[in-house]
This record gives C-alpha cells, structure tokens and sequence, in this order.
C-alpha cells in the first residue's frame, strides 16, 4: 500500500513534466486517453496501412541500465529529492539497503539481472 501510495505522488509531480514529451499516438496511462481512443486511433491507421506491430518487452525496466536513465530523468527533473525517490525505485529490486524509506525490518525484494 505505501508503495502505491509513493508512486500516485510521484507521478502527480513528474506527469506535468513528461506529458508534453510523449508522443500524441500514446494512450496508456494518460488523462483524456485510454482503450476507446486509442481503438479509434488504430482504426485510423487501419486505413492508411495493411499491418500493424503490437508489441510489450520482457522485463523491461530490470533490463534498461539504471544509470543512463537516471541521467537523463535528472535533465528533466530538478529536485534531488524526487531523484532520490526515483532511485529507490530503480534500485528496489537489489537486494541492497539503499532506499532509506525502506525499513531496515523489510524484506528485500529479489534481484533481477540484466539480460
């Protein structure tokens, strides 16, 4: 529950600073966009092209290096408390103390390599 609640707040300070950033066709997780319009998106492209790719990569985000991306949220954002927030997030699935939110009584989490 505390994580969910951690992660509402962080995206209610990082959404205002990444929206502009996206790209109009993107429709998950944003305000005034959702399943209906991205149906009647892809139904627009249905017309003007024979194909289409649909597409999710395994283990994502255990999989990207941490420090590059870490690097190029800090040119975005500016609050190293934020960014402090953000690497615990990146870091919470080492089993590694470095999240000083996480109580010393929690278990860690398992680690997940690099592919």
């Amino acid at each position: 529950m505390r994580d969910r609640v951690l992660h509402h707040a962080l995206v209610q300070v990082l959404e205002p600073l990444f929206e502009p950033r996206f790209i109009e066709d993107r429709y998950a997780c944003r305000k005034g966009k959702g399943t209906h319009a991205g149906m009647k998106r892809a139904s627009e492209f249905a017309k003007r092209y024979p194909w289409v790719v649909k597409c999710d990569v395994r283990k994502y985000f255990p999989s990207i290096d941490h420090v590059i991306l870490r690097n190029r949220l800090s040119r975005v954002v500016g609050d190293s408390r934020i960014l402090g927030l953000i690497d615990c997030i990146l870091t919470s699935h080492q089993d590694t103390p470095f999240c000083p939110l996480r109580r010393s009584s929690e278990k860690s989490w398992r680690t997940v390599g690099r592919e």
